[in-house]
């Protein structure tokens, strides 16, 4: 038996100085002493979660307490995703702190929204509690020549327990230091990038499908063989594809996030865009439907500012990264902020 939905009810209800105060406002909900109820299943680990959020919200009452219900739903789900974000904790206990915060705003707040903002509440806040941070999409084609040009930033930010488990000449080293450096600044621990690259086709949506639909984000490394990859499966192209299968299916079931959901795509260009960004001739495809839509992706990769350069230069990889987490976030603020009326 959980007590945090009774504990959200009270905790909504009255601050956590009145809480404090008036012991039978717990006492007379459970029918128990508060000396009872410490000794009871997971009371007090409960009520510190609950109260511990609750503070969080008094401390920031500034952000909630408007008349302007979009900015206050706007500024709830922010709070949501700097948990889903940057809280160090374990899966289990993120996703907890985030209905339970959800709960709480929603007790404190939900009676002044409309229907349809109550809805973009509810159905934005489950999306935090289940997304990565971002999906990593990349090609091990090509692989030597890319890890002979980023040699500094690999062995400067990848994990050296990780490197030492890679083959240079077939695994692409660049996606491990873009990932460890999100760990090392806490940003994006609940992420997902596919280190093995699973080589059978038949796995495609047991494997990467339900990863690339629960990325807050789907950050995509681009370089020469991303296009001219000759293997069996062409990754780059397939993730983005599976991609942009799941922002239809969210386009006909809430219309109105199809153009904020379409912009979580983040091309990061490996090298000088002018170079990578191939002419039709040399797009390797196969039939007409095919080189249609490879054609379509290419060019959206290459649409200025969307897209961040990623120099070889390792002095500038932290400032690139820096770039790379702000956008991630801002991707998810518009998203947020898209409240309905």
């Amino acid at each position: 038996m959980s007590f945090i939905p009774q504990l959200v009810e009270i905790y909504a209800a009255h601050s956590v100085e009145t809480i404090n105060k008036r012991p039978e406002l717990r006492e007379g909900p459970f029918g128990k002493s508060l000396q009872e109820l410490s000794t009871t299943g997971n009371f007090s680990v409960e009520e510190d979660l609950v109260r511990e959020l609750k503070l969080s919200v008094e401390a920031d009452s500034g952000n909630y307490t408007t008349a302007d219900m979009k900015r206050q739903i706007s500024e709830c789900l922010k709070a949501l995703l700097q948990i889903a974000v940057y809280d160090p904790s374990e899966q289990t206990t993120v996703t907890q702190k985030i209905q339970t915060l959800r709960d709480l705003f929603s007790a404190m707040y939900a009676h002044g929204w409309s229907p349809d903002q109550k809805n973009h509440f509810d159905f934005i806040a489950k999306c935090l509690a289940t997304w990565h941070t971002y999906f990593l999409s990349y090609s091990n084609s090509g692989a030597t020549v890319l890890n002979d040009d980023y040699e500094a930033i690999i062995r400067k930010h990848a994990d050296p327990a990780i490197r030492a488990l890679r083959n240079p000449d077939t695994d692409n080293m660049l996606p491990d230091a873009i990932v460890h450096w999100f760990e090392r600044h806490n940003a994006g621990r609940r992420s997902f990038y596919d280190k093995k690259k699973i080589e059978a086709g038949d796995f495609l949506k047991q494997e990467i499908e339900p990863a690339v639909r629960n990325g807050m984000t789907f950050v995509q490394l681009v370089h020469l063989d991303t296009f001219t990859s000759k293997g069996k499966v062409n990754w780059s192209f397939e993730e983005y594809r599976v991609f942009m299968e799941y922002n239809e299916e969210i386009s006909k079931a809430h219309k109105d996030y199809q153009l904020v959901f379409d912009s979580r795509l983040i091309p990061v260009i490996a090298g000088d865009p002018a170079q990578l960004k191939l002419p039709d001739s040399k797009l390797n495809t196969g039939d007409a439907k095919t080189f249609e839509a490879r054609k379509k992706w290419r060019d959206r990769l290459f649409v200025a500012p969307h897209y961040l350069t990623l120099p070889a230069d390792k002095t500038k990889f932290d400032n690139v990264m820096e770039m790379l987490e702000a956008a991630i976030v801002h991707r998810a603020y518009r998203i947020i902020e898209s409240v309905p009326n």
